[in-house]
């Protein structure tokens, strides 16, 4: 009781804040969080273990391989969104103030044989829109309930395959990671991974072309990855490769022609120099082929050349409240031909495509970094700098064991100062887009119930015109219910 009584104050707190998000990276925001949630109940069923919904499994009972075991639950996760400012004047009203989020997800799996699982997620999101700005009244949204995950994984002695709609990635997943429909095989030995894999995207996923008139994209992926363990795990090195193909039936008109085929590859490497230490750095490099401002149907594509490169480390402190510091940079390839015009969101070079007769080099890729959550920007003509801190405030304290709080500070600026960003606000001849601070708050209140609170501010630099540098905030709150 004292712990929900704590959780009501702060929904209380934070309640007065008001909220609006660049829509596709506040999705994957939601959606990444939720899957890593989500990821406890796709792992193969442990002897050992007690599972909710469990029909053949007993505390302590040893593997019995010709048995099969179903388990099956869910959660409901409700969130609040709020945003102020998030054009970055205060003399305006904010286009979209608030949203309130209903997300539930049942799951079911199957282990056959101690080896063969069968896993099924179906997915339903209810969305509150509190509209401004001249837009009358509220809106509603209900997106399902539709199938959110559905494969079968065969599991062998050095590696697995598993076949249907299920998480892919390489890499950090900044190249590609997404949950598609596809195959994807592992072999292990002692020191060397290797992953091929083969997908295809899902029915009404957001285009990644920008400019392109089609909201939905229809593409298709093949990639490989190669990983090598060193020095008994202490260091991995891996490199690999991605190609995609756009298979979107794209509006065409007699002056424009739309199509994206980008070929990604990427080197990297993490592991641990010391004790309760850890780094990471990768590499990725963007080739293939694109339809450029004003090329027709049957022209010849420009091409692709852009990157993306980050890196950082992480160090855990001792002492009863667990303290730990990150830090990261993350760089993505910007294109001088794509300037800055206004900030109508119109004639931003950025969504128009590219200049013909050039390369495009502009970092776009079909995985996700988050750069943090009020800028929610691109990682594109971006450098970002990371600091964080988190820490356990009560300690071992067994009422707060699981509260989990700290901060992230961060700094952009634009790789040219001529060159546009995601954010068409920011439209002047300048590198500076600002600095942005993140506050998180995560507490396991009981073993079915999970609070997680993020408050983000974002402080506009000289990138932005004079009427349009005011501090964005923006709140995300939610309660997660497993069942």
């Amino acid at each position: 009781m004292k712990k929900l009584c704590c959780v009501f104050c702060l929904l209380l707190l934070f309640s007065s804040f008001l909220m609006g998000l660049d829509e596709k990276n506040l999705k994957r925001q939601l959606e990444e969080r939720r899957r890593n949630i989500m990821a406890s109940t796709e792992k193969k069923g442990d002897f050992g273990e007690s599972k909710k919904g469990s029909s053949d499994l007993v505390k302590d009972q040893l593997p019995d391989y010709n048995s099969s075991i179903w388990e099956w639950g869910g959660y409901n996760s409700f969130s609040y969104l709020g945003y102020v400012d998030d054009d970055k004047s205060s003399t305006t009203i904010d286009t979209l103030e608030d949203v309130w989020d209903i997300d539930t997800r049942l799951w079911l799996r199957g282990t056959f044989r101690g080896r063969n699982t069968l896993y099924m997620r179906v997915k339903n999101n209810y969305d509150f829109y509190n509209w401004g700005d001249g837009i009358v009244g509220n809106s509603k949204e209900n997106e399902g309930p539709h199938i959110d995950m559905l494969y079968h994984k065969w599991r062998f002695d050095t590696g697995e395959l598993t076949i249907g709609r299920h998480y892919m990635s390489v890499g950090r997943g900044i190249a590609y990671a997404d949950t598609h429909d596809g195959v994807t095989f592992i072999k292990r030995n002692r020191a060397f991974t290797l992953k091929l894999l083969g997908s295809k995207t899902k029915d009404e996923e957001s285009n990644i072309d920008r400019g392109s008139p089609d909201i939905y994209q229809d593409r298709e992926f093949y990639g490989a990855q190669g990983t090598l363990s060193l020095f008994g795990g202490k260091h991995n090195l891996y490199g690999f490769g991605v190609m995609s193909k756009d298979k979107t039936l794209n509006t065409v008109t007699a002056t424009q022609a739309y199509e994206y085929n980008a070929k990604f590859y990427g080197i990297g490497a993490n592991g641990t120099f010391f004790k309760n230490s850890n780094y990471w750095i990768e590499y990725v490099g963007t080739g293939g082929d694109t339809y450029s401002a004003g090329q027709t149907l049957g022209s010849v594509k420009d091409s692709i050349n852009a990157w993306a490169l980050t890196t950082g480390g992480m160090y855990f402190f001792k002492g009863k409240t667990k303290p730990y510091i990150v830090y990261e940079s993350a760089y993505g390839s910007g294109d001088m031909d794509k300037g800055i015009t206004d900030a109508s969101g119109v004639n931003n070079l950025y969504l128009s495509g590219n200049t013909l007769g050039t390369k495009d080099e502009s970092f776009h890729s079909f995985g996700y970094y988050d750069v943090g959550a009020a800028l929610g920007a691109d990682l594109s003509n971006l450098k970002v700098h990371k600091i964080a801190f988190y820490f356990k405030p009560l300690g071992e304290n067994k009422y707060y064991n699981d509260l989990t709080t700290g901060f992230k500070y961060s700094i952009y600026k634009k790789m040219y100062a001529q060159s546009a960003i995601s954010d068409y606000y920011s439209d002047q001849l300048d590198r500076d887009i600002g600095s942005g601070l993140d506050f998180y708050l995560t507490w396991q209140l009981i073993d079915d119930l999970n609070l997680y609170v993020n408050y983000s501010i974002f402080k506009p630099g000289d990138a932005y015109p004079v009427n349009r540098r005011d501090t964005d905030k923006y709140l995300l709150t939610t309660l997660t219910l497993s069942f």
